[in-house]
């Protein structure tokens, strides 16, 4: 007997989506670097302001991505004296990082133009759809 498909199984866009939410992230990071050159925190409060609700990583997440980044050469960074406290270290954006931001922007773009579409086309069919 074949078990009935639940909605969650049958949403289209939910496979994959943790892999696209974890892309968007990175890119909205990298982005945040070529505003100007920060240290985990700052960048932690800037991504809290711009993402949605639930799509903020933990911190800790947060400076494994910059490790990532830092290793595959996407940032760099140095350490800055702190103000009475201990040094911190800013992380800049570097040129294959903006390499990496150019191509997100194309790929975003190209999905974008599909998005919107297919939902024209949604909307041209509505009448025959049920909702």
């Amino acid at each position: 007997m074949k078990k009935k498909k639940t909605n969650d199984e049958c949403r289209p866009c939910s496979r994959g989506e943790e892999v696209r939410v974890q892309g968007l992230i990175q890119a909205m990071l990298l982005l945040s670097l070529c505003e100007s050159p920060s240290h985990g925190y700052e960048l932690f409060k800037r991504l809290s302001e711009e993402l949605p609700e639930g799509m903020v990583p933990d911190v800790a997440v947060l400076y494994r991505i910059l490790r990532k980044f830092e290793k595959e050469g996407f940032v760099g960074s140095r350490l800055r004296p702190g103000e009475g406290g201990p040094a911190r270290k800013i992380y800049s954006l570097a040129p294959s990082g903006e390499d990496y931001l150019t191509q997100w922007y194309v790929t975003v773009q190209t999905r974008v133009t599909a998005l919107e579409h297919f939902l024209r086309k949604y909307k041209q069919l509505n009448g025959r759809l049920q909702t």
